[in-house]
């Protein structure tokens, strides 16, 4: 892949995860080319998950009951962060350096909260490996939303589910 393809391939990217519609222009191709020459593709888009990621959260804590001063604060930082989540201030090369450390903690934390509660439901639901269980239809959907909504489509427990229906 040439430095073009892989530029294009992470402002793609940001706009998928921003719902943004940045276009390529000379400025973003040449901070992009050179987060490329100090940083590995994989941790430039942890990144910007990260980012995406927060001001989900952020939106998400907007929508729970907040005190007039929490929802005052939130929406600030919200607005801050949508202003600030753009092509020419990730891309600056010190916010980059920050915005990976922050993003592989974040990484690291998601990974532990989802084997956390993978291993809960697993725990919880039968042993669907043995033929002759037979999972009501309220246990199999259960783990089957539980399984999705961490994000795990394809592992064997989900497809094991989906045979003894």
């Amino acid at each position: 892949m040439t430095t073009d393809a892989r530029v294009k391939e992470i402002l793609d990217y940001f706009n998928e995860q921003s719902g943004q519609k940045r276009t390529y222009i000379d400025q973003y191709d040449k901070m992009i080319k050179a987060r490329l020459k100090e940083h590995d593709i994989e941790d430039i888009k942890l990144v910007i998950r990260y980012l995406a990621a927060d001001i989900a959260e952020q939106k998400k804590k907007l929508k729970k009951p907040l005190t007039e001063w929490q929802a005052e604060n939130a929406s600030r930082k919200l607005e801050k962060s949508e202003l600030y989540f753009r092509p020419s201030t990730v891309f600056r090369p010190i916010n980059m350096a920050n915005y990976i450390d922050r993003a592989k903690a974040w990484q690291d934390e998601s990974y532990r909260k989802a084997a956390t509660e993978t291993q809960k439901i697993i725990m919880q639901a039968p042993d669907i490996e043995q033929p002759d269980t037979e999972l009501t239809e309220e246990e199999r959907r259960n783990v089957e939303e539980g399984l999705k909504k961490l994000g795990i489509k394809n592992s064997s427990i989900l497809r094991g589910i989906q045979e003894n229906k």
